[in-house]
Parts: C-alpha cells; sequence; structure tokens
C-alpha cells in the first residue's frame, strides 16, 4: 500500500469515528431532554386543572368535562411513557428518537382535542402549536421539525372543517353569555385566521430548525475538539513521564559522585574546588526534586489510575518526616514545634501519596521561612475528620496570588525572588492529594508574616476513649 492509500484510510477511518461520535453525543442528548420532556409534561394536567377553576372564577364558560378528560388522558399516558422510558435506556440498541416522536404525537392529539374542546379554530389554545414545534426542533432531526409543523397546519384545517360542516360539535367558550371568537359558519374569516396561523407555526419550524442545527453542531464541534484536546493531554503527560523518568536515574548517579568528591574518598578538596562540588550538587538535587514533582504530577493525572489504598497511619509519616525536617530547621536557625495526640490516626488513602503531601508542606515551609518557627499540628476530631496543619513565620503570599497558588506551574512572587529554581507543582500536587482522598486544602497567609495551610482527611478509625 502506497503513503497515499495510507493516508486516504487513516482520513476515511478519522471520518467514520467523528461520525460515530457524534451519534453517542446526539443519542445521549436526546434520552436526557426525552426525559426532561416527561417531566414537564407532569405540571400540564394540574395546570388544566388550575385554569379549569380560574376560568371559573373569571367568568368564561366552556365545556369543562372535556378539559378534564383531556386532562386525565395526558396524565395517564404521560405514565405510561415514563415506564417504556426506563425499559428503553437498559438497551442501548433501542429507538430513542421513535419513542420521541411516539411522544409528540401523543402531545398533539391531547392539543387538537383540547382546541376542540375550548372553541375550535378560535381557541386561544391554538397557538400553542408553536410548542410541539419547538420542541421537535431541539430534540429530533430539522425533517421531524417540519413534519410536525405540517402535523400542526393540517390539524387546525381539520378540526375547522369538521366543524364547518357539523361533522363534530363546536364547543364555543362563553362569557356572560356571548360567545367569545368566530362563529363556525364564518368561512372567510376562519380562512384567514388558519392562513395566519399556518404562517406562523412555518415560520416558527424554519427559524428554530435552523438555530438549532447552528448550536447542535456546535456542541458536536465542542465536545469532539474536547476529546481531542484531552488525548493530547495524556500523550503529553506520558511523554513528561517518560523525559523525566529517563533523566532522574542519570542525574542521581551524578549525585552520588559528586557526594564521593565531597566526601574527599578519591582526594582531598581544596576551598574552591569545594564550593564548585557544593553548588553542582545542589543544583542537581534542585533538579532531581523538579523531576520528582513532574513524576508525580503525570502520576496523578493518568485517568486509568486508581489510589493505591491501604490503612495508614498519619502519625508515622508525620513523625517520621518531621524528625527529617526538624534537623533541617535546626541547621537553618528555625525553631520546629511539632504537636500530635498519643494514639494512631488513621486513614484510607495511598501511602506514598500522603506522604509527599506531608513532605511538601514541611519543604515549604522551610524552605519559606529564614527566622522564626515552624509549627505542625495533627489532630483527629471527633467529627471524622484529621486536622494537618502547617503554620510558618516565613514571607507568606501576596493575596493577589493566593486564588493562583494551587495551580499547576505557579510560583508566587515573593516566592520566585527568594527562589529562583522551582517546578510551582508542589502545592498543586498537595490540593490533589488532598481531593483525591475526599479531602480539602485551604491556606491563611499574611504577606511577610507566614501561612498556614490547612489539610482535612476522613478518619477512619474510632476515637480512643478516656
Amino acid at each position: 500500500m502506497t503513503t497515499k492509500d495510507e493516508s486516504r484510510t487513516a482520513s476515511i477511518s478519522s471520518n467514520e469515528g467523528i461520525q460515530v461520535e457524534k451519534k453517542h453525543l446526539l443519542y445521549n442528548l436526546l434520552k436526557q431532554r426525552t426525559l426532561w420532556l416527561i417531566r414537564l409534561r407532569w405540571f400540564v394536567p394540574p395546570g388544566l386543572l388550575a385554569a379549569i377553576w380560574v376560568a371559573h372564577w373569571i367568568g368564561f364558560d366552556f365545556y369543562r368535562q372535556g378539559v378534564l378528560n383531556v386532562a386525565i388522558f395526558i396524565f395517564v399516558y404521560n405514565s405510561i411513557l415514563h415506564l417504556i422510558y426506563l425499559w428503553l435506556i437498559k438497551d442501548p440498541r433501542r429507538n430513542v428518537p421513535l419513542f420521541t416522536s411516539f411522544q409528540g404525537g401523543l402531545d398533539y392529539l391531547a392539543l387538537f382535542l383540547l382546541i376542540h374542546y375550548t372553541g375550535g379554530i378560535s381557541s386561544p389554545v391554538v397557538m400553542f402549536f408553536i410548542f410541539p414545534v419547538l420542541l421537535a426542533s431541539i430534540l429530533l432531526k430539522r425533517r421531524a421539525t417540519w413534519v410536525f409543523a405540517n402535523l400542526a397546519v393540517i390539524g387546525m384545517c381539520g378540526i375547522a372543517l369538521l366543524e364547518f360542516f357539523s361533522v363534530i360539535p363546536s364547543y364555543g367558550i362563553f362569557l356572560m353569555g356571548e360567545r367569545y371568537g368566530l362563529e363556525p359558519g364564518a368561512s372567510m374569516h376562519i380562512g384567514i385566521l388558519i392562513l395566519f396561523l399556518a404562517a406562523a407555526v412555518y415560520i416558527t419550524a424554519f427559524l428554530s430548525s435552523s438555530i438549532m442545527e447552528v448550536l447542535k453542531q456546535r456542541v458536536i464541534d465542542l465536545s469532539i475538539s474536547h476529546e481531542e484536546m484531552e488525548t493530547l493531554n495524556q500523550l503529553r503527560d506520558r511523554f513528561m513521564l517518560q523525559v523525566a523518568h529517563n533523566l532522574k536515574e542519570p542525574l542521581s548517579a551524578t549525585v552520588d559522585m559528586l557526594d564521593v568528591l565531597n566526601r574527599e574518598y578519591v582526594g582531598t578538596l581544596n576551598e574552591k574546588q569545594r564550593d564548585y562540588v557544593e553548588r553542582i550538587d545542589g543544583r542537581l538535587k534542585t533538579m532531581i526534586s523538579m523531576i520528582r514533582d513532574l513524576l508525580i504530577l503525570a502520576r496523578t493525572r493518568e485517568e486509568t489510575r486508581k489510589l493505591r489504598l491501604e490503612t495508614v497511619d498519619l502519625k508515622e509519616i508525620v513523625t517520621r518526616i518531621g524528625k527529617l525536617y526538624s534537623e533541617k530547621a535546626q541547621r537553618k536557625g528555625i525553631d520546629f514545634h511539632l504537636e500530635m495526640e498519643d494514639h494512631q490516626i488513621l486513614t484510607e488513602g495511598d501511602k506514598d501519596m500522603l506522604e509527599q503531601m506531608v513532605e511538601n508542606l514541611l519543604s515549604n515551609a522551610i524552605k519559606y521561612t529564614e527566622k522564626g518557627s515552624v509549627e505542625v499540628k495533627l489532630v483527629a476530631r471527633s467529627d471524622g475528620w484529621v486536622i494537618f496543619q502547617v503554620k510558618d513565620s516565613g514571607i507568606g503570599i501576596p493575596p493577589e496570588d493566593i486564588q493562583n497558588l494551587f495551580t499547576d506551574f505557579f510560583r508566587a512572587r515573593n516566592a520566585r525572588k527568594l527562589q529562583a529554581l522551582g517546578t510551582g507543582l508542589g502545592l498543586s500536587l498537595i490540593k490533589q492529594t488532598a481531593e483525591q482522598h475526599k479531602g480539602t486544602v485551604e491556606v491563611h497567609s499574611e504577606e511577610g508574616r507566614g501561612s498556614l495551610f490547612t489539610v482535612r482527611l476522613p478518619y477512619n478509625h474510632p476515637l480512643p476513649t478516656e
């Protein structure tokens, strides 16, 4: 097969995929709107009963029993339609469009009866023919809209002719004994009225179907674009994961070699050499930290990934990581306080992700605090939540940056000045981890005075009794 043939085959396959996607989208939209129509129809019978009462109170007289029968008819067939809908959606192969058209036919029959019982062609209800046409343009294809428009015009002509030739009785509307509207024998006036009603129905059908065709195509295009963007995002994440993974190993090996040099296992270093080695070591460790964040980000964004759930002791995690960072705080001249309860604090979660979350919060607190203290608190509350707080007296966060703080790759203005290097992923990962564990994270901060981060996680272990 030539390259040109392969390209043509790929194009055909792509077009077929788009067509299948379009049908799937329209089918789902039709199911949702069909259910919406059934729910909306439940309001019609009580609405007709209310109209009978209001008309009687005002002084209008008409065939009330006929209108009452229509209300009962609508209630009965809508109950049956609801049961049929529940049966249809269990199997996607069943014909939902045909079912929707059948609903429209029943609605037309109910409307014809209602018009007949409330004055025929001069009934004030006759303009309600517009609504089935509008609904058909929303729910069905353009061809169906014109079918419903023709049915409306034919139905109006049929009612007028049958009443004119006395084939069916003419039920008028009377106000204080006088007939409202046209007499059945006023053929010229009836013809003009039908002409204007038909024009209104057809204009409505044309405008509504034209607009809905454009809107439906826009919805389909947006949905397909969204799917394509999701695919590109997945490819980007996989590429980022592969690149980060390939970079991490040689960088880690280089750091190990620098450590050998720094410990002078292969010879003594002078002050200048030691300074260079320490600078290189620091930059490489920063790069490894960035790569680690990228790896975690790619992992958390895998749609098919599930949390490796297990019972996790948060107290053990915070104690172990807290000990490591207390030493770093001590070397920096920062007071480090750790407050926890005596008993275990358990939750269901992914241990690796929770450890990373704790480490990111403690690392940020010490990194952006030049003097003062870092306070860490872990408590289990009686309302079923674990509260993990990290408070520092560091640089704080500018008010205008707080709203973007948990956005991927975002770093506050003052953080960039203090530490030029950084991915801006740490807080984004903290938020993702908290939400994936059905928890929350929030921040209170004042620039120049420090920050307080609070993570809430579900607590799945009964509190100890006194």
